[in-house]
């Protein structure tokens, strides 16, 4: 582990090597750059937690949340398994460790999701994953009139 302080940019950074910073009270693994400034903290990396796995270039580090603008969500068949039940990329993520749910939308339309273990594809726009619940809610504002599939 890395561990950088500027002073005169009051700021401080640690970047991790085979280390993982824990964090939220020991729920989440953090590989990456975070860095810590008078506006907050960031970093870019990736998050395991939970059986999941968000990655982003621009995460806001809030207290017990994970915020990112653009975001790829990844989701194990079971925590331990290597196998992915879910995945997707291009989402505004907002991961609440209190209230334990994330909450992801799509910043262009409709975003892909795949379903790898089980083969399937589809295309939604926001989706809600309940962390204890091992459950998801997606959703999608288009309408199936105006789509035609071939």
């Amino acid at each position: 582990m890395d561990l950088q302080y500027f002073p005169k940019k009051d700021k401080i950074e640690v970047s991790t090597n085979d280390d993982l910073v824990e964090c939220f009270n020991k729920e989440a693994k953090f590989k990456g750059t975070m860095r810590l400034e008078p506006v907050g903290m960031s970093g870019k990396g990736s998050a395991d937690f939970v059986g999941a796995k968000l990655s982003s270039k621009n995460f806001k580090l809030r207290n017990r949340k994970m915020l990112a603008d653009t975001s790829a969500f990844e989701l194990k068949s079971n925590p331990g398994d290597v196998g992915l039940a879910f995945k997707t990329d291009n989402v505004n993520a907002d991961v609440d460790f209190d209230a334990r749910k994330g909450q992801f939308k799509s910043n262009s339309g409709e975003t892909k999701i795949e379903f790898p273990t089980n083969l399937y594809v589809c295309f939604m726009d926001q989706l809600t994953w309940f962390m204890d619940k091992s459950e998801m809610e997606l959703s999608s504002s288009m309408h199936a009139e105006n789509e035609y599939l071939w």
